[in-house]
């Protein structure tokens, strides 16, 4: 039997809002960015947040300050073999 706790709603949004975020950083890769290279030192902000990927993963208003005010940006790893932005 497994001990495992299956997370809450609350934190299965917390992790959507983290790869969100990540997304939404997409943009801070220049032309000549690698899969793999890293930003470091840039400021984490909700207009950024609210633009997000420019798809469907965008923050509302609300929910882009509160997230630029409770987490801080300290490495961005642009595209990654996997495709994901961490």
């Amino acid at each position: 039997m497994s001990t495992t706790q299956t997370p809450s709603i609350q934190e299965y949004l917390k992790y959507a809002h983290l790869q969100m975020a990540a997304e939404a950083l997409f943009k801070l890769q220049k032309p000549e960015t690698q899969p793999g290279d890293r930003a470091y030192g840039t400021a984490l902000d909700a207009e950024m947040l609210e633009f997000g990927n420019n798809r469907a993963s965008v923050f509302a208003p609300s929910d882009a300050a509160q997230f630029a005010e409770d987490w801080e940006l300290v490495e961005h790893i642009s595209n990654t073999k996997t495709g994901f932005n961490t």
